[in-house]
């Protein structure tokens, strides 16, 4: 009976494999070569390295011409077999019928039947030989760049389902679909499997579909954002602590051995913005990294030259994505730590006013509304939330009422949190202390609802006027029915004013 048996080894094309918050791009190779053995074998545990496609997806070019001695065409199963692994798995392979050559080196996965992979010789037990490339990020392993599968065209395939003992005239013949249903695992990124039936144990038998324990393989691998607290990004001042308690990288990227640990923020985009972050610290090594929702790193500091602290300034265009406080996982400086308190000031600014994100309600009420809003301080040719105490500055916000609440008798609210405090803005234009009206939503206009209601907050603030050099305010906009006054409709991202020298 043909059993297959799984070696990995690992070349090093370049030395920075494996480095952590590594800048540089290292290309590296894998080569998973099956080979045919009449020995016994022992099932192990399934092992997850963590070297996954990002995004989980990837193309695979695929187009193997022919039929198999029954007639069945090879290119079908192979189809067959990507398909499976599509609907059974959160990975998503995308088939393009076109055919690669696997030994270019192009990012592009593609498999044949060949006398050779590459120029080399198969072993006189090799079935399969699967060639994983990869480059090193600056979190967790690498990450698979390129996948090529070459089967052996030396040995006698069919296509069939069930037991390799099914009829006597199969014995000598090796079950081409589920080869390649293998062979695809470890495209994935997978190694081998736990105890228990699955097509990624290392000896062809029965098995001619996916189990239970590929499935889950599939999601540990790629279910790392899972495993850590993702918290919505405050532009302004957040106060926060890095601790032993919080995710750590290795549990983020499902692989690797930084434990490092990091405190996640997401944030929406929705126009090409300039950003600025700064981290101050004196407990622990700051480090500040930016990606995408696939874990694609758009911007990074990791300079640890000069204090604990980290800035970044970047530009990034419409999207979601994730801002990560991080540090090392062994201690880069005396002063500087692994764990400790932090200050995250974050800061915007864009041409446009920004969407105000989801509409919330009071009483969990449905509306259709949207919200826009802006802070300028040069009128209008741009809007932020960060400035000077010497500024002269406009708040202003647009709600696009929903439709079936035009023409109807209503208010408007704008509210001002500072810390526990919260102001309401009143009919005449003065902001009012919540506490002193307790259970009371103060209206700033009473009036029938337009389709588009333009709400006034501040006009010409100076805040240093003021008496005030530091200050963070973060403003609320909503509006509600006279007939039911309890009840209003609002946003979610509140519009950020933040004061400092």
């Amino acid at each position: 009976m043909p059993r297959y048996f799984t070696w990995i080894a690992t070349f090093k094309i370049f030395n920075a494999m494996f480095s952590i918050k590594n800048s540089g791009v290292s290309p590296c190779l894998i080569v998973c070569i099956y080979f045919l053995l009449f020995l016994p074998f022992k099932v192990e545990a399934f092992e997850i390295s963590g070297r996954k496609w990002i995004g989980g997806k990837t193309d695979f070019y695929i187009d193997i011409t022919g039929n198999s001695p029954l007639g069945l065409s090879w290119n079908a199963a192979f189809i067959d077999a990507l398909d499976e692994w599509n609907t059974k798995t959160s990975f998503t392979f995308n088939t393009i019928p076109s055919y690669v050559n696997p030994c270019v080196d192009d990012y592009s996965n593609g498999a044949y039947f060949t006398e050779d992979f590459c120029g080399q010789e198969y072993d006189e037990n090799t079935i399969a030989v699967t060639l994983l490339r990869y480059e090193s990020q600056l979190l967790g392993p690498p990450a698979i760049s390129e996948a090529d599968i070459y089967i052996n065209q030396s040995y006698n395939f069919e296509i069939y389902d069930g037991g390799l003992n099914q009829a006597s005239w199969l014995n000598e013949l090796v079950d081409f679909r589920r080869v390649v249903l293998h062979e695809l695992g470890h495209v994935i990124g997978l190694d081998h499997v736990t105890g228990i039936p699955a097509i990624m144990q290392p000896s062809m038998g029965d098995l001619d579909r996916l189990q239970e324990d590929d499935i889950q393989a599939v999601e540990k691998l790629y279910g790392g954002k899972k495993n850590c607290e993702i918290k919505p990004l405050k532009f302004g001042i957040t106060n926060n602590t890095l601790s032993l308690s919080d995710c750590s990288v290795m549990q983020l990227t499902a692989g690797g051995d930084d434990d490092s640990k990091l405190d996640i923020y997401s944030f929406s985009l929705d126009q090409l913005t300039q950003l600025e972050f700064a981290l101050n610290t004196d407990e622990f090594e700051g480090v500040i990294l930016i990606a995408d929702q696939d874990l694609n790193y758009q911007a990074s500091d990791i300079d640890i030259k000069n204090d604990c602290n980290a800035s970044l300034n970047t530009e990034l265009t419409t999207g979601n994505y994730f801002l990560m406080v991080n540090t090392y996982n062994v201690q880069m400086k005396p002063a500087c730590g692994l764990t400790g308190s932090y200050e995250l000031v974050a800061g915007y600014s864009a041409l446009e006013v920004t969407n105000l994100g989801e509409n919330l309600s009071l009483k969990g009420g449905v509306s259709n509304a949207d919200f826009t809003g802006g802070i300028t301080a040069t009128n209008g040719q741009d809007f932020g939330n960060i400035f000077q105490p010497t500024d002269s500055i406009d708040i202003s916000a647009t709600i696009s009422i929903d439709p079936k609440h035009h023409g109807q008798s209503g208010f408007i609210v704008v509210a001002a949190a500072i810390d526990d405090q919260i102001l309401f803005l009143d009919e005449s234009r003065v902001f009012i202390d919540s506490k002193t009206q307790p259970g009371m939503i103060v209206r700033n206009k009473r009036k029938i609802l337009n389709s588009v209601e333009h709400v006034e907050i501040v006009q010409d603030l100076v805040a240093e006027d003021l008496g005030i050099n530091k200050i963070v305010v973060d403003f609320v906009v909503g509006y509600g029915l006279d007939d039911d006054t309890s009840e209003v409709f609002y946003h979610e991202s509140p519009l950020n004013l933040t004061i400092q020298p």
